[in-house]
């Protein structure tokens, strides 16, 4: 089984509870990981899976809060694997170490404009990217918070914070949302 360093498998979710529990359980079985938590309202021991328990989310427009403002003080790995309850991780083996080299990986939405690398239901993400995001009142958060860090903020997290995010040939073998993976 791949070992995928220095990451947190995580899922946030106050509706899907099942679905999440599922989709980390089958991430877990494909890679391994330091940490794998599960944010989440209700009270549940989960074998396995780290529990952290926040306030309700019941919103979209809240978990894209919580994601861009708050996710970063739970995490101390430098990087993290976002999944949800419909995106998680099919064949570890095939985890990609340049990974590491970027701050944040997602599957590419059908833009043109050089800004396709953007999906977060399925996402890798550096901690530096997480504390930017969320430290920098510059930045608000706004829904959905992969395009907000994506398009509308991302030149300016590449300008002030240095950050890098992975080639389209690196996201097309890391995950797929629209069309059939290669």
């Amino acid at each position: 089984m791949k070992k995928i360093k220095n990451c947190t498998l995580l899922c946030v979710d106050c509706y899907s509870y099942g679905k999440s529990v599922n989709a980390l359980n089958k991430s877990k079985e494909q890679a391994e990981f330091d940490r794998v938590v599960f944010f989440t309202d209700i009270q549940i021991e989960l074998p396995g899976i780290e529990v952290v328990q926040i306030p309700k989310i019941s919103s979209k427009r809240e978990y894209s809060h919580f994601i861009v403002k708050e996710l970063y003080t739970y995490i101390d790995t430098d990087y993290v694997l976002i999944v949800q309850h419909d995106g998680y991780v099919l064949n570890g083996d095939q985890f990609d170490e340049r990974l590491y080299d970027y701050d944040y990986c997602g599957a590419l939405w059908p833009e043109i404009d050089g800004y396709a690398n953007g999906n977060g239901g399925f996402s890798f993400r550096s901690k530096k990217l997480l504390e930017a995001t969320g430290k920098d009142e510059m930045i608000k958060a706004t829904h959905p918070e992969d395009a907000q860090i994506c398009r509308t903020y991302r030149d300016y997290l590449e300008i002030t914070y240095g950050l890098k995010w992975a080639t389209d040939e690196l996201c097309e073998r890391f995950s797929f949302e629209l069309k059939e993976p290669n």
